[in-house]
């Protein structure tokens, strides 16, 4: 089953080619040509993840900053409204994280506590 955390649903929508390092970005390529072509089941979960793999702050299977992503997947969780743990085709959970969140405009209060917000927001506002 592939895992994705739900605030990464917002993410993908929303990547530049730009992170942490050229190794995080590349495997964020990856992921998301993958799931673009496959459209796999997944299983949106509030853990580290297959985008985690590649990040900085996952140490040893555990992320770093987990209480303020957590505190953003239940935002996205809550906004879409299904439960964590849920199993959906990736294309769905895409089409809900559009309809629920990026239509209506509320990423960036979703996102309020992420480093990468103004990167996300700003580029695609302005």
């Amino acid at each position: 089953m592939f895992k994705l955390r739900p605030h990464h649903g917002i993410c993908i929508g929303f990547f530049q080619g730009k992170g942490y390092s050229k190794e995080f970005t590349e495997h964020m390529t990856e992921i998301i040509k993958y799931l673009q072509e496959n459209n796999p089941k997944i299983c949106v979960t509030s853990s580290v993840d297959e985008i985690c793999k590649a990040c900085p702050n996952n140490i040893e299977g555990k992320c770093n900053g987990d209480e303020k992503v957590s505190a953003i997947d239940k935002r996205c969780l809550d906004a879409v409204n299904i439960k964590d743990n849920t199993i959906i085709n990736y294309k769905d959970y895409k089409a809900l994280i559009k309809e629920k969140i990026s239509d209506k405009a509320i990423g960036s209060d979703i996102c309020r506590d992420c480093q990468w917000t103004d990167l996300c927001y700003k580029q695609h506002c302005s």
